[in-house]
């Protein structure tokens, strides 16, 4: 075998194990296009037929779902296919993590740079020696052991409105006769704003 066979072999082989290690419904999502290339790429390398890089996709999009308590968090992982430069060391797959429905957007900023500083940046020692499997591995695990500390921030952030601590909509209807002057009512108006309340007032009415 050439070295890009050797690592188009090692690079299946490892597909088929994270399949077997995310088994579960929902936990790996792969293309129907790239499983289709994973099973045509399997046979050629089974059936001893030469294979040219050119007719299949350079890597694998994969979508893994890690639990976070009670919720899930969305990671991106491109897994390389081909080695563009056989010279190079072996390429490592490109991990990202996505926006969840539960962090805002300036937390999930945070944890994004935390989990690339932390866990993908190349001064890592433990990034260069790693195998493909054992950097998704980090990054699950990370993920599990440190993102629900972010979504804890977030939930306890000064200034929640009773709404966005419900997580829903909230409509009420006060009828206040006291709020007879302009004055009281550009003061409910001031502070509406602050608690991030919206509505109307309307003189004799509720």
């Amino acid at each position: 075998m050439t070295s890009q066979q050797d690592f188009i072999c090692s690079q299946l082989s490892s597909i088929e194990l994270l399949r077997s290690m995310f088994f579960g419904e929902g936990e790996l999502l792969i293309e129907d296009t790239d499983l289709n290339a994973i099973a045509n790429l399997q046979s050629a390398v089974d059936g001893g037929t030469p294979i040219d890089p050119s007719t299949f996709p350079s890597c694998v999009n994969m979508a893994l779902a890690v639990p976070i308590g009670p919720d899930s968090l969305g990671m991106h992982v491109s897994f390389p296919l081909m080695n563009a430069n056989t010279d190079l060391i072996h390429p490592h797959p490109t991990i990202t993590i996505k926006p969840p429905s539960w962090l805002d957007r300036r937390s999930y900023e945070r944890l994004s740079s935390d989990f690339s500083t932390e866990v993908l940046s190349p001064n890592t020692s433990s990034i260069t020696e790693a195998s493909d499997i054992d950097l998704i591995m980090m990054a699950t695990e990370w993920l599990r052991d440190h993102a629900a500390s972010y979504r804890v921030a977030t939930s306890s952030s000064a200034h929640a409105s009773p709404a966005e601590s419900a997580g829903g909509f909230v409509r009420v209807w006060c009828y206040l006769p006291s709020l007879s002057s302009r004055e009281k009512r550009l003061d409910l108006i001031t502070y509406a704003q602050h608690y991030k309340l919206t509505g109307f007032i309307t003189p004799g009415k509720p």
